[in-house]
């Protein structure tokens, strides 16, 4: 009976290694597609793209409204004509986000131009805002363990 079992552990042993040598490539690629759904990590997460697409759009949204108000700082600045079309334009459409604003600092006026803090601060301030809505859309991010235990060490230091 322990011949049997002996001879009969050996013959697996020998059937396993011409298996493993012979389709090596076939195991590896099933223990890949094995550990993606067990171990699921920013990489492989289903919800890494739409977090990504979030950060792209708030980043787009952050891009258009800086601009607006650089456009707007230096028109004034530069002492633009307030009744010329783009100049107009400019002023109209970036109100809405200096509004909040316009009362925190008082306007510096020199010779014709006017440095506008508050457009200034304005931008600071959104800038401030995307960031923080960036982070809150990383915190939804899929972590793995180790990644978990990296970042808990990281910020132990």
């Amino acid at each position: 009976m322990i011949y049997k079992a002996c001879c009969t552990q050996y013959s697996s042993v020998l059937s396993t290694t011409k298996f493993i040598n012979g389709q090596f490539g076939c195991i590896l690629n099933k223990w890949r597609l094995l550990t993606n759904y067990i171990f699921i990590n920013s990489n492989n997460s289903p919800s890494t793209q739409p977090l990504y697409r979030g950060t792209q759009i708030v980043w787009y949204i952050l891009g258009l409204i800086e601009v607006l108000l650089a456009f707007r700082f230096v028109l004034k600045f530069l002492g633009a004509n307030a009744t010329a079309g783009f100049t107009n334009f400019i002023y109209n459409i970036t109100y809405p986000f200096t509004l909040p604003f316009n009362t925190v600092f008082s306007r510096t006026e020199v010779a014709g131009s006017i440095f506008e803090w508050t457009t200034i601060l304005a931008m600071f301030v959104y800038w401030v805002v995307a960031i923080g809505i960036i982070r809150i859309f990383l915190m939804g991010r899929t972590v793995s363990t180790p990644e978990a235990a990296a970042k808990l060490d990281q910020q132990d230091n």
